[in-house]
């Protein structure tokens, strides 16, 4: 989430003036665009402590710049984007739509002679290994010793595998093997996807043939455009990628841009950077946001970021009572409805809930924040007043998870690669758990409701 200008939309619920009482009032929300201008995303084994030595900056200002720091700073978690300078906050209006959120025509207005500042990724120089052995690595994670990084490995094809120096046995091209690079042609040795220009299989790189030249055209699917060819330099670090794409999931992110999985790609996320083909359609290498809204901002909403019982988000209708795609009618089926097009609520606006829209004003009664650290999840449960939201308390509720092709599609939580999450307005509850393995956020139990599907701890 390295944006030009480090953007987080945090959207709020507003009513109609009351000298317009007459008029027939028009749902809108109220978008917050908070930017920073130095960032910095956590790793294992981070405290405020560590990070506030490296860049000389007080842990004070660390926490005060990112409120969903608790007091203690134990709720950081690895991904995490932190910001490590004072943020600012701007505002647009935007209407509410039949499916989505579409902004409204803006009246005209004086151009702003802001300019907006780049977003600096800060990294640690001369920062030791995150690991030598899987127990150094929090949560479910261990120890890739190629890289000495602490990675999710559900696959079991990264972690406790041979050194990068000893190459698989068979006939394969060395030079690529456990690098992480993704410049591995056909039939170059590797450990994972990420050694190779296209798939790892069975420890040889497939794709593409290195023919000796600057560059290599990848062969693809009649859809794909074939003028994009791949770039054989390594691509940038993370640290000077291209903002745009990373967090949003909608696969467009070329060679060089900032991402947070594949799913921000076109084609392959490595080490936080988009590998695969050159964007050929502009000449600039950043990309530029106007600083003030404009009739074609249309906030995506697809992350939610668990920190606290205070500052969490959760996926609801993009309208109140889904009316919105009911004929301006309660829907008694809203969440099971608005699985494939929710959007996510928070509680505070967060950097790592990119185009989030605040939670409406009165719709969390209790919640309650708790964390497995050793099987490497969060979770928060608690009542709804679904009064707040216009829910119907005949609505059996349903199941929001990024499972298969996602509901919504492309969501996720921030630093976890799973998440399932329950709004059952019939008995005014709710419940969302991260996790960094499948089988704690099994998306298959729905009809058992919180208490089977997210539990007390």
């Amino acid at each position: 989430m390295r944006f030009t200008s480090l953007a987080i939309a945090a959207i709020a619920l507003i009513s109609s003036s009351a000298s317009a009482a007459k008029a027939t009032s028009t749902p809108s929300l109220t978008q917050y665009t908070v930017s920073c201008q130095k960032t910095y995303v956590v790793k294992n084994g981070d405290t405020c402590s560590k990070i506030g030595k490296a860049f000389n900056i007080y842990t004070s200002y660390i926490k005060k710049w990112n409120p969903s720091i608790n007091a203690g700073c134990t709720n950081l978690y690895i991904d995490q984007v932190l910001c490590l300078s004072a943020p600012t906050t701007q505002s647009s209006a935007i209407a509410i739509g039949t499916n989505s959120l579409v902004a409204p025509t803006p009246a005209p207005t004086k151009a702003a002679k802001t300019t907006a500042k780049a977003t600096t990724m800060l990294t640690m120089t001369n920062a030791a290994p995150q690991c030598t052995k899987d127990a150094d690595c929090a949560g479910a994670r261990c120890c890739n010793l190629q890289t000495q990084e602490c990675v999710l490995d559900p696959y079991n094809t990264l972690c406790g595998k041979q050194s990068a120096t000893t190459l698989p046995t068979g006939s394969c091209t060395s030079g690529s093997y456990g690098l992480g690079q993704g410049d591995g042609y056909n039939g170059y040795c590797c450990s994972s996807q990420a050694d190779c220009w296209d798939d790892c299989i069975s420890g040889v790189c497939n794709g593409p043939v290195n023919t000796k030249t600057t560059s290599a055209t990848k062969t693809t699917s009649a859809t794909k455009t074939t003028s994009a060819t791949k770039t054989t330099s390594t691509p940038p670090s993370s640290a000077t990628c291209t903002a745009g794409s990373k967090g949003l999931g909608k696969g467009d992110g070329y060679n060089g841009a900032c991402c947070a999985g594949q799913q921000d790609c076109v084609d392959d996320c490595i080490s936080g950077v988009c590998n695969g083909p050159v964007n050929t359609k502009t000449t600039s290498a950043t990309k530029t946001t106007s600083a003030t809204a404009t009739s074609t901002a249309v906030p995506s909403g697809l992350v939610v970021q668990l920190s606290s019982s205070k500052d969490f988000c959760l996926f609801l209708p993009p309208s109140p009572g889904n009316k919105a795609a009911n004929g301006n009618k309660v829907d008694i089926d809203a969440i099971a409805d608005s699985e494939k097009n929710a959007v996510s609520f928070c509680t505070k606006p967060n950097v790592n809930a990119p185009a989030a829209a605040a939670m409406p004003s009165g719709f969390i009664k209790s919640a309650s924040y708790q964390t497995n650290t050793a099987a490497g999840f969060v979770q928060v449960r608690g009542t709804l007043n679904i009064a707040a939201y216009e829910l119907s308390s005949k609505d059996q509720g349903g199941q929001y998870d990024n499972h298969g092709a996602g509901s919504p599609p492309n969501s996720m939580c921030s630093g976890f690669p799973y998440y399932v999450s329950l709004i059952e307005p019939n008995t005014a509850t709710f419940c969302i758990r991260c996790c960094e393995t499948y089988s704690d956020c099994n998306a298959g139990r729905s009809a058992y409701g919180c208490d089977r599907v997210v539990p007390a701890l």
